[in-house]
């Protein structure tokens, strides 16, 4: 009897996924589909538009999974913990904004080729989308408790009437005599 334990794979590989030239291909030609559709957008809408802005988001993540590739067939360490780092980025980006970003920063994301000027721009119009958001997220944590309120007394007068009379009503608020006050027409 043989007491040997003999593994035929390679380090860092999981079973039954195969790491093969085939995948790094579909990802690059992903990439580079994506990059000619990022830069036909550019030529017709401009690099300030959200469609421009979108789509380099898209080539980002695309740019940090091919990379994440390229390091797997390779075993190299050091390229794969980076190429994590840039998916990483690249997906806080796309979810949020990448207004806060240093020029350089942008360039990396947004392609090397813009000028500075659009680069402001799409830094712009990303802040200005990151406010409103902003905006948005307020007025709600403010009103919903408004909201319930205000619906819970619909309900409940709704239901007062409904009690009283047999059939629904349109309630109506306003301040009368005793404050305000729930009125049903």
């Amino acid at each position: 009897m043989n007491n040997t334990l003999i593994h035929h794979g390679i380090l860092g590989m999981k079973w039954g996924v195969r790491r093969s030239r085939a995948t790094l291909d579909r990802i690059s030609e992903r990439e580079r589909k994506l990059s000619d559709s990022r830069k036909e957008i550019r030529n017709t809408k401009g690099a300030a538009s959200n469609a421009y802005i979108r789509k380099s988001k898209d080539v980002f993540l695309a740019r940090g999974k091919l990379a994440l590739q390229k390091a797997k067939i390779e075993n190299d360490v050091t390229n794969k913990v980076l190429a994590k780092q840039d998916i990483k980025d690249a997906k806080r980006y796309k979810k949020h904004s990448t207004a806060g970003l240093v020029f350089e920063e942008r360039r990396r994301v947004f392609g090397s080729t813009l000028t500075n000027k659009e680069l402001e721009a799409i830094n712009i119009k990303e802040y200005q989308r990151m406010e409103r958001q902003e905006r948005t997220k307020k007025i709600i944590t403010i009103m919903s408790p408004i909201a319930v309120t205000a619906l819970s007394a619909t309900a409940i007068s709704e239901g007062r009437y409904y009690a009283a009379n047999g059939k629904f009503g349109i309630p109506s608020f306003g301040f009368g005599d005793r404050g305000f006050e729930v009125r049903v027409k």
